[in-house]
């Protein structure tokens, strides 16, 4: 029993940093330890024909854009989110869920 429990965990340590997920059309293996990602190739639509391929490590950018506003990212102001509109109609919506949340309870 000791050797099968040793036996296990060295199988787990050897084969735990590989990680297999799929996105809905792809299936991919990601490596945690050097980050290599495999991509599943169909061959003929049979799944035992299959094969997984390396993909590219993709180029990284030399100069990114310095003319981005990390303050303003995506239309959204980070500084002056504090409107007094939206912060009354936060407070009203708290409320309404805690007195839903009230009438659940009692």
């Amino acid at each position: 029993m000791k050797i099968l429990l040793c036996f296990c965990l060295i199988i787990c340590h050897l084969f735990g940093a590989w990680v297999m997920f799929s996105d809905g059309e792809d299936t991919y293996i990601y490596n945690n330890t050097n980050g290599d990602i495999y991509i599943r190739y169909r061959k003929n639509g049979k799944n035992y024909e299959d094969v997984f391929v390396k993909m590219p490590s993709g180029v990284i950018p030399k100069n990114l854009d310095s003319n981005i506003n990390k303050k303003e990212f995506n239309g959204y102001n980070y500084e002056n989110n504090s409107n007094p509109s939206n912060d009354d109609l936060l407070n009203k919506l708290q409320d309404i869920q805690n007195s839903t949340l009230n009438k659940v309870l009692e």
